[in-house]
């Protein structure tokens, strides 16, 4: 990934682009960057402060259950505009770190 690229997180319901994340660095497999919200994001707001208080206090069950509904309501989608596979995305007020994956699980 190349520092300066912008990613957006998209609404899966009416396809608005309700924040982009700015890359400013990374740490394999993780990207960092600076979010920045766009209109329609402040609905969206409460399934991160779930994830993140679920995180910090290691309930890994609830966390992994935070995630998944931050990607039933959200798309995250690539420079080009593509919508990857899945992703998990953490945010911390203007400051975002995410990885994400373009091909399917394999089956268990």
């Amino acid at each position: 990934m190349i520092t300066g690229e912008t990613w957006e997180l998209v609404s899966r319901t009416d396809g608005a682009t309700v924040g982009e994340i700015r890359v400013e660095g990374s740490d394999f497999p993780w990207l960092t960057g600076s979010f920045a919200e766009r209109p329609g994001f402040v609905p969206h707001r409460a399934l991160f402060e779930d994830a993140a208080s679920r995180f910090e206090a290691e309930e890994w069950d609830a966390y992994d259950i935070a995630c998944d509904r931050i990607e039933a309501a959200l798309a995250l989608h690539t420079p080009d505009g593509r919508a990857v596979t899945a992703f998990l995305l953490h945010l911390t007020g203007a400051e975002a770190t995410f990885r994400w994956r373009d091909e399917p699980s394999p089956p268990s």
